[in-house]
């Protein structure tokens, strides 16, 4: 990264980074979007488009091609076939997607940890504790258990986080902990719930203990 924003670019050709480049938009998060005079504000927000939606993780056709040998290693360390092991990683760590229509796509580090550790493990929650998310939840007071069934939302309800806000969506959305389900056309509504096992576990296992103390 260094090498590419210090002007090296010609190392790049053919990279997906030298497309996106060519393509125009600038991705940016809407945690930035605080005032009409930020400099921030000229980027091009990509966070909803099917087009982009790939690019924060890795897809079930991406991992079987490129760590065939590592599923195998796990799927005999579980006493799985490789088909069983793929639909074991599907259920701990797939799920997520960003558009209202694409591929789900894979927790990067999570898949890439539990390879080379051969056990399964909430990977994406040990990083770190999410103080913020666990202040955000005691302000509001709001129930988490409600997340397991999904939630309806539109758009702007789920993908604009403001600090003094109401609702913890948008913060369990943009930190991970909720993705997109479905979405209704008609209605122009989407279902946000938990994506995988890995979030699910975290979620019902660790913070309560958290939370109560």
């Amino acid at each position: 990264m260094e090498a590419y924003f210090s002007g090296k670019k010609d190392l790049f050709n053919g990279l997906k980074i030298s497309e996106l480049e060519e393509e125009g938009p600038t991705g940016v998060t809407k945690f930035s979007h605080v005032s009409i005079f930020s400099d921030l504000n000229q980027l091009k927000d990509i966070s909803m488009m099917p087009d982009y939606n790939e690019i924060c993780g890795l897809t079930m056709d991406e991992i079987a091609e490129n760590f065939y040998p590592e599923i195998s290693d796990l799927a005999s360390e579980d006493g799985l076939t490789v088909e069983e092991e793929k639909k074991k990683l599907a259920e701990w760590y797939d799920g997520y997607l960003f558009a209202d229509e694409g591929k789900a796509i894979f927790n990067p580090f999570s898949v890439l940890n539990v390879l080379a550790d051969k056990k399964y493990k909430n990977y994406w929650f040990g990083t770190g504790t999410p103080t913020f998310l666990i202040r955000t939840l005691k302000r509001t007071g709001y129930d988490i258990r409600l997340l397991e069934k999904g939630t309806e939302q539109k758009a702007e309800a789920f993908t604009n986080y403001f600090a003094d806000s109401n609702s913890p969506i948008p913060l369990f959305y943009q930190s991970g902990y909720l993705t997109i389900k479905g979405y209704d056309k008609t209605f122009d509504v989407y279902k946000i719930g938990l994506p995988n096992r890995e979030v699910k576990y975290s979620l019902f296992n660790s913070l309560p203990s958290v939370i109560s103390t």
